[in-house]
């Protein structure tokens, strides 16, 4: 009986005891927990850098058509460096990149 007395009287209290309960609860037990919080946080940092990267990548693609839109002899070399295109008659060789060819293997 003495142990009762040692508790504080807004403890005793059933609506404090569930308010505790209910914070306990929604921070640990709950579909959306405050871990899984953290790491949807952490997960939608990742996201936006990598969205930020996309546009950049995207800005550069689009200067690069634009040039290409504006020059033939730009089209005709991006067409022969990057896709190994050639004229009628003509014979071409493709010498591998050593640097290039050691990070694919």
């Amino acid at each position: 009986m003495k142990l009762i007395e040692y508790i504080p009287g807004w403890l005793k209290n059933k609506y404090s005891i569930a308010l505790i309960v209910f914070v306990i609860w929604v921070m640990f037990f709950d579909r959306n927990d405050m871990i899984t919080q953290i790491q949807r946080r952490a997960e939608l940092r990742e996201l936006e850098k990598s969205a930020a990267y996309y546009e950049q990548e995207t800005q550069l693609t689009l200067q690069e058509l634009r040039q290409l839109d504006s020059s033939r002899a730009l089209r005709e070399k991006y067409a022969r460096e990057k896709y190994f295109m050639k004229k009628p008659g003509e014979i071409l060789f493709v010498i591998p990149d050593p640097q290039t060819d050691n990070k694919n293997r």
